[in-house]
């Protein structure tokens, strides 16, 4: 039963399909319709290394003469990769929206926080509470992290030499490990112990 949607303004609109087999008989589909405005491009771009904070404001323009004095605003972040899902949820921190009423946009402050290089594109929808949302195309990209320490480490010529070094859990819940070298290491090096449990931060 095909049919068409073809919205003048920014809103919700609602409708009811009735289809009749008999006059006793029939089947009703109520239908909501809802406005978007959807960019086209990539509107920000969100970039750091692993393990470093990005504290980042974006302004978001409402192009279509909202009131935003009188308008309440939703927004979630929609992952386009499922696999990065978990991963944005903890790593991504939005904070509340500010008006902007005179320039009618709003502001939202972003910390984004990656443990792990990764790079997905997301939509950000900002919703309205008498209908209506506008969509915005973001790219988050972690690339690799700094190097965390250099380890200097002296030994005889055949005789063994060892260091250790200690590790912080940042999470409040114990967390597995796995140590291993890099595949272009000298085969003259090796690591105990290759797993483990860290435990949980302030322990």
């Amino acid at each position: 039963m095909p049919f068409t949607f073809s919205p003048k303004k920014l809103t919700k609109y609602y409708a009811e399909i009735v289809i009749y087999l008999t006059k006793t008989l029939f089947w009703t589909f109520p239908i909501m319709g809802i406005t978007e405005v959807k960019s086209k491009g990539i509107d920000f771009f969100l970039k750091t290394k692993s393990k470093k904070m990005l504290d980042n404001k974006i302004v978001l323009s409402l192009t279509n003469g909202e009131d935003i004095l009188t308008e309440t605003f939703n927004f979630f972040m929609r992952v386009k990769e499922e696999k990065y899902s978990e991963l944005i949820g903890k790593c991504l921190t939005i904070g509340d929206l500010e008006k902007d009423i005179p320039n009618n946009k709003v502001n939202l402050n972003i910390k984004f926080y990656p443990l792990r290089p990764f790079k997905t594109e997301c939509e950000f929808v900002i919703s309205k509470s008498s209908g209506g949302q506008y969509i915005y195309n973001i790219v988050l990209e972690a690339t690799e992290p700094d190097v965390d320490d250099v380890i200097s480490i002296h030994s005889a010529l055949n005789k063994i030499s060892t260091i250790s070094f200690k590790l912080q859990n940042i999470f409040t819940k114990n967390s597995q490990f796995v140590a291993y070298f890099s595949h272009d290491s000298s085969s003259e090096f090796s690591v105990v112990p290759r797993e483990g449990i860290l435990d949980q931060a302030g322990r």
